[in-house]
């Protein structure tokens, strides 16, 4: 029974590190894998849970702090997490009492399970298999998030990523540059170094005029100049409301000759104003004072053109 348990336990282990793998792109091995505070904070939850569901819930608590302390991970030790969950990066993730977080679910940093209730009751979100919670998602009261559902923010964060992990048009002329330009200079240095040893230099002489080509030439301007100036531009046009969706249209803006926005109101300020009325002023001034009271967008430009301190009247 003993060595049953045992193999039950290593196989979520290795399950667990096999999903962090397979989720996260900057992995490189299992060894950087159980760096992981989110990795982390997982396995010791499961420890908090059995202690919590045993009866011992004080010592559960304590160490739930600990791990808050030594993770930046902060989960109730009552929290119902699946199998093969995820926390990416983890910082700042907070997962409430009643919580419930079914299989598969990937979450990154900043992401709340909050509670809106009283005691004894079901008061934090149940998040359904395979859903993907995005950087600072919050989530707050008894709510069901579907299985496989993706948050906006997660959206976004998927399509910017996707976007600059590919290689398209200018970046695969660079790549390709890059792949022919390196071993052209590492060949350039090492006919340097030794051009200068048969010239009589010395060791140290001759590696120094060695690195000194190589470092002059290096072609990682190549490489990542492009990559580098693509994300910029992702990252400045999302700054400003705009989502790209492909990459190369940063390379085809200069055969466009006209752009067409299929959505009302792409283009305007969001700030509405009256531009001509008809009627006594009277009337629009009493309007005015009971628009006053809401913050619809049409209220608030009636207030701001018909309140009675305007004693013109006229049309803004």
């Amino acid at each position: 029974m003993v060595t049953g348990t045992l193999r039950t336990v290593f196989d979520r282990l290795r399950e667990d590190v096999c999903t962090a793998l397979e989720r996260d792109p900057a992995a490189r091995s299992v060894l950087e894998v159980l760096t992981y505070p989110g990795l982390h904070a997982v396995w010791l939850h499961r420890i908090e849970h059995r202690l919590w569901n045993g009866g011992h819930r004080l010592l559960a608590r304590i160490l739930s702090q600990v791990t808050r302390f030594l993770t930046g991970v902060e989960i109730h030790p009552a929290a119902d997490i699946g199998r093969r969950v995820f926390i990416d990066h983890g910082m700042g993730t907070v997962i409430g009492e009643t919580a419930e977080v079914g299989d598969d679910v990937h979450m990154y940093h900043g992401v709340t399970l909050g509670g809106d209730g009283q005691a004894g009751t079901k008061r934090h979100p149940t998040v359904g298999d395979g859903a993907r919670l995005g950087a600072s998602s919050t989530l707050v009261g008894p709510i069901t998030v579907g299985e496989g559902a993706t948050s906006s923010v997660g959206r976004i964060t998927d399509m910017v990523w996707d976007l600059q992990s590919g290689t398209h048009g200018i970046q695969q002329l660079a790549d390709r540059l890059a792949t022919v330009f390196v071993p052209l200079v590492l060949a350039l240095a090492a006919t340097v170094g030794v051009v200068t040893l048969v010239l009589g230099a010395g060791p140290a002489e001759t590696m120094l005029l060695a690195l000194t080509v190589l470092i002059v030439s290096c072609p990682c301007a190549l490489g990542l100049a492009t990559p580098l100036a693509i994300a910029s531009s992702v990252r400045a046009a999302l700054e400003r409301g705009v989502v790209v969706f492909d990459e190369t249209i940063f390379e085809r803006l200069r055969d466009l000759d006209a752009v067409v926005f299929d959505k009302t109101g792409t283009l305007t300020t969001g700030e509405m104003r009256v531009k001509h009325a008809e009627g006594p002023d009277e009337l629009f001034e009493r309007g005015a004072l009971l628009e006053t009271r809401t913050s619809h967008p049409i209220a608030a430009a009636v207030a701001d053109a018909y309140a009675p301190s305007d004693s013109s009247g006229e049309d803004s």
